[in-house]
């Protein structure tokens, strides 16, 4: 065969490529597929980190309006006292540590309540710090107990959870975990009282209930 002559499948293959060159005048198709990937995964990962940014500030937007909230209604102080007073940022910061206590599952109760599902940030439990206090003023007591908050709240709740269609009716264990809920409100809103909620509560009020109880002896096997 001539140097010069061109066989057929040569001139094939160089018609596909100018047609490529055509088609994509930045490069072969191959490189513009790769710089393809690279903006689309760019895009997806800006558009993520966009997401991310959105979800934080509105977390932010909503502790800072809890806490606004919490300083009006404990104190009847605008938000402004909170740049003046740094003891309130202190005050606040400690009732959120408590609220950890609430964010067990065996308190569940409380926030189908409110119809909110449980939250795991305990700045979000101020919505039932202020759920009790409302049922406290709600009472129209000026010192009701803690089953008459508790009634007032089921009170407040019935309407909207059967609408819902959830169960209105708290069973035993839902009921003590629910005073124990407002017990525990009403102490750290005080500032001067620490409530014994949870397996501490249970293991006293068995002790209570059995007097001969010998708590050394047999406290490896108290019921949980």
């Amino acid at each position: 065969m001539s140097p010069n002559v061109i066989s057929t499948p040569d001139l094939e293959k160089q018609f596909d490529e100018s047609d490529r060159s055509r088609r994509h005048p930045e490069g072969p198709w191959w490189q513009m597929s790769r710089c393809n990937f690279r903006t689309t995964t760019g895009f997806l990962s800006l558009r993520s980190r966009k997401t991310t940014d959105e979800a934080s500030n509105q977390s932010i937007t909503t502790h800072q309006n809890l806490r606004d909230q919490a300083l009006n209604t404990l104190f009847g102080l605008p938000p402004a006292h909170l740049t003046e007073w740094e003891g309130l940022h202190a005050f606040l910061y400690h009732m959120e540590t408590c609220f950890r206590d609430l964010l067990d599952t065996r308190f569940a109760f409380i926030w189908k309540l409110m119809g909110q599902e449980q939250p795991s940030d305990p700045v979000l439990v101020w919505a039932w710090c202020f759920f009790v206090l409302d049922a406290f003023k709600a009472s129209k007591d000026p010192d009701p107990s803690i089953d008459k908050i508790g009634r007032k709240i089921l009170e407040t709740a019935r309407g909207p959870m059967a609408r819902r269609g959830d169960r209105c009716e708290p069973n035993y264990v839902e009921k003590t975990h629910m005073l124990q809920a407002i017990f525990a409100i009403l102490c750290w809103t005080s500032a001067t009282l620490k409530p014994i909620i949870g397996d501490d509560a249970m293991h006293l009020s068995y002790k209570l209930t059995n007097p001969e109880f010998d708590e050394e002896a047999n406290y490896a096997g108290l019921p949980a």
